[in-house]
């Protein structure tokens, strides 16, 4: 992706490769970058969307799985456009989904996520 022009800090540039989402999410958030993950453990749901969110980052989850480094690359350059019109679409933080079509859907918006935290308080 560097060689289509898009600047990427990959994860083990600046944190381990065991750090926790609530000490490198943060940081990412604070810098204002873009994550791009294809992480089974960063979840729509959970400690995680809540770190996410918390952190104010706009994600995009790679969802579909058994894809060498070549494929992920075609993927998410086939969905360049697509994730760019969505960061202008919508406002941070959320988290968006992409798939081995190089489909982009947002999954969840902040505003749903709160209202959902809300909700699960009061039951």
């Amino acid at each position: 992706m560097r060689t289509a022009g898009h600047q990427i800090v990959h994860h083990l540039e600046r944190f381990a490769s065991d750090e926790k989402d609530e000490v490198w999410l943060p940081q990412v958030g604070k810098e204002r970058w873009i994550v791009l993950s294809k992480d089974k453990k960063i979840r729509i749901h959970g400690i995680e969307a809540t770190a996410l969110m918390n952190a104010e980052i706009r994600a995009f989850l790679l969802v579909s799985e058994n894809l060498d480094g070549a494929s992920i690359e075609r993927v998410v350059l086939g969905a360049m456009s697509r994730i760019q019109g969505l960061l202008l679409a919508h406002k941070k933080p959320f988290i968006a989904v992409i798939h081995r079509d190089s489909t982009v859907h947002v999954r969840l918006k902040y505003k749903d996520w709160k209202r959902r935290a809300r909700d699960k308080k009061g039951e």
